[in-house]
């Protein structure tokens, strides 16, 4: 009779994501199945899918009677199990009247543009919210700029969640909505417009990354459907009449004027105003790097009529929570500003813009003190 040695362990560990393991026992009735070398290594089979399986041959000892062993290598990676994604519930809904924004003004009347950033829902800032909200229904801005990063999305992010700040998916849809919908009740015609930011492109990312057949599922098979991922259906941007850009956050830019405009973020550099200046052309208002500030540069053109150009660089903070720096600021006391920022856009794209400035409790701006 031929012996055999039985063993079984774990011979290498790689990443998180995926563990190897050796097999050299008798395999069970049935043979080696997937969910057999699984559960023969003390492993949940819901748990786990078996990525790799190859069959190693060794023998040793007297040539006319050897040892002989075969060992299975097994790579498997981990089941990510988590909700499916659903678009937040509807239920209260009732259909809304389509806005009726108001167009350019002329002379001295201009369109009054609101511009907020990086509320990370669903940890913005309830007590910024609820005093911007009302600010909103005092003050009926014309256009309302959402800058990118409603969305948090930390558990499909490269960062290690905490307890803290472990929210699903549909958390994060869920408050997104939400902080829309008051905008759009607050405010029934204003023109409402919102693009992506990096953190709202962790959820096509991981869905790329993970699952790369799934990205372009329509319903009904529809080539001109919008799929099921985007944001504009997972959002019900349409029904609450919120212009959506759709593009990658690095290029996506919103015009308020011909002067001015709109982009997530382009540095988070302490010298990011130095850097938009030298870079863009026209003034620029970001988000991004969650701090309130401003630079302006005047340029010297050496025409007679129109001089001297001035610039703006703009950054609008955020109106997410601060404390704890959203789980990966190092030390959890970053320089961050809760703020937002008021813009007069005139008839021929002259602009003014004044901070909306929130401290623990109450809401600062021009108009006076929200608490």
């Amino acid at each position: 009779m031929r012996k055999r040695k039985a063993k079984l362990g774990i011979v290498a560990v790689g990443s998180p994501d995926e563990v190897t393991f050796t097999i050299d026992k008798q395999p069970p009735v049935g043979g080696w199945t997937p969910d057999a070398l699984l559960e023969a290594h003390g492993m949940d089979p819901s748990a786990w899918v078996v990525t790799n399986v190859k069959a190693v041959g060794n023998q040793w000892g007297d040539r006319e009677d050897p040892n002989e062993q075969v060992k299975l290598v097994c790579s498997a990676r981990p089941v990510r199990i988590g909700p499916l994604i659903r678009p937040p519930d509807l239920t209260d809904w009732k259909p809304i009247p389509k806005p009726k924004p108001r167009k350019k003004g002329k002379g001295n009347d201009p369109l009054r543009a609101v511009v907020i950033s990086d509320h990370h829902a669903p940890r913005n800032e309830k007590t910024f919210h609820r005093l911007f909200v009302q600010w909103l229904r005092d003050h009926q801005p014309d256009i309302i700029h959402v800058n990118g990063d409603l969305l948090d999305f930390p558990s499909v992010s490269r960062h290690r969640t905490e307890d803290d700040f472990n929210h699903d998916v549909n958390e994060c849809l869920a408050a997104g909505y939400r902080i829309l919908r008051d905008y759009r009740d607050a405010c029934p015609n204003a023109s409402i417009s919102y693009l992506r930011g990096n953190h709202s492109e962790r959820l096509r990312h991981y869905l790329h990354d993970n699952a790369p057949e799934l990205k372009d599922v329509r319903p009904g098979g529809d080539p001109d459907e919008i799929p099921w991922h985007n944001l504009r259906r997972l959002l019900w941007l349409d029904e609450l009449h919120v212009d959506y850009t759709d593009e990658p956050w690095e290029q996506a830019k919103k015009t308020l004027g011909r002067r001015l405009t709109a982009r997530h973020g382009f540095s988070t550099s302490p010298n990011a105003g130095k850097i938009i200046l030298d870079k863009l052309s026209g003034s620029t208002i970001q988000g991004h790097d969650h701090r309130f500030w401003m630079q302006l540069r005047t340029r010297h053109t050496g025409d007679v009529d129109d001089p001297i150009e001035v610039r703006l660089a703009m950054s609008v903070g955020c109106a997410c929570e601060i404390p704890g720096g959203l789980n990966y600021v190092n030390g959890g006391e970053p320089d961050w500003q809760n703020a937002a920022a008021a813009v007069d856009i005139y008839a021929d794209d002259d602009f003014y813009c004044s901070p909306i400035l929130y401290v623990p409790g109450r809401m600062l701006c021009r108009e006076g003190r929200y608490s």
